[in-house]
This record gives C-alpha cells, sequence and structure tokens, in this order.
C-alpha cells in the first residue's frame, strides 16, 4: 500500500485487527504473510519448524508432502517475496527472525501438520542417507542397517560423487535432524 499515508497506518495499527498483532516489529512479515496463496503458507509455516539450518528443494518437498516440482515453484515464490534466500542453486534458508516468526503461525488444516511434516523430513533424511551410504561406499553395504521408511521423492544415486556431495550438503541438517 505505497499511496497509504504515514497517519493512516498509525491509524490502523492502533484500531487492533492484524495490523495491530502485528506491531511488535513483525509488521512487513506479517503483510506478506497475509498476501500469500495457500500452498506458499502452508510452506512457510513448515519452514518455521525445520531442524536444519537449511534445505534442498527436494528435502522441502518431503516436508511439504508433495512432488518437488511443487516445492520448487512454492519455495520459488517465497524468495522472490524474500521471505526466503537461496544459498545455492535449490537450496533455500530462512533467516531466524522469519522462521521464528513462521514457527508461531497456526496451521489452519490440523494440528499435527508440523508434526506430520517433521516426520515425512526424517523418513527423506533417513532414506536418502542410507541411499546415499550405500552408493559412497559400496563395499559396506552389507553392514547397512535396515530401513523400513519410504519417502518418494528421496533421491537414488548413481555415482558415489553425487552421494558423497548430498551427505557434505545436508551434514548440518542431517546432525540437527538427529538432535
Amino acid at each position: 500500500h505505497d499511496p497509504w499515508p504515514l497517519n493512516h497506518l498509525l491509524r490502523l495499527l492502533e484500531e487492533g485487527g492484524t495490523w495491530r498483532a502485528a506491531a511488535d516489529g513483525a509488521a512487513a512479515v506479517w503483510v506478506s504473510y497475509e498476501q500469500l496463496g495457500a500452498p506458499q503458507r502452508r510452506m512457510f509455516r513448515l519452514l518455521g519448524h525445520l531442524p536444519g539450518p537449511h534445505v534442498a528443494v527436494d528435502g522441502a518437498a518431503a516436508l511439504m508432502g508433495c512432488d518437488v516440482t511443487e516445492a520448487r515453484m512454492v519455495l520459488d515464490d517465497l524468495h522472490e517475496v524474500c521471505l526466503l534466500e537461496e544459498l545455492a542453486p535449490e537450496r533455500y534458508q530462512m533467516l531466524d527472525p522469519l522462521k521464528e516468526f513462521a514457527a508461531t503461525q497456526p496451521s489452519p488444516t490440523t494440528p499435527a501438520e508440523g508434526a506430520d511434516a517433521l516426520l515425512r523430513l526424517l523418513d527423506f533424511y533417513l532414506v536418502t542417507l542410507t541411499n546415499a551410504v550405500s552408493a559412497a561406499y559400496p563395499f559396506d553395504r552389507a553392514q547397512l542397517p535396515t530401513v523400513d521408511r519410504s519417502c518418494p521423492v528421496a533421491p537414488v544415486f548413481a555415482s558415489q560423487d553425487t552421494a558423497l556431495a548430498w551427505i557434505v550438503a545436508e551434514r548440518d541438517n542431517l546432525v540437527a535432524a538427529i538432535r
């Protein structure tokens, strides 16, 4: 609302409502959040509960329970309105103040939305790590534990190099997920 004069904004803050609820310094984030579509709001809320410092597109797909193409579009939308930073191609992070704001937003769907999403993300990490270790260390395959979980977006690695690159890229997230 670029043409709104300052006194109009101050009056809105004094009146209450969503402007008042956001008056604690998160007003700009609140306004941005209110303008998001349903998938973008959901992804934003879920990223607020992310155990690690960043997420790749396939991890975000697991978190949201969608395919990689949809997750990529939603993440791009959030990046476009400056609610996410792109660290590297297809790897995003949310700044701590935004993450705190996202974590406080109530779920309009189910109370278990966050727990279900976290379980999908942990399944993604478990299945993908198993695939990566199997590809990176083929001589140890017989010693790998059996994994009875599944994840439709977990990648399978064609080479030792890609498997090791995934492990390195996800190290901080894997440690956070274990904690």
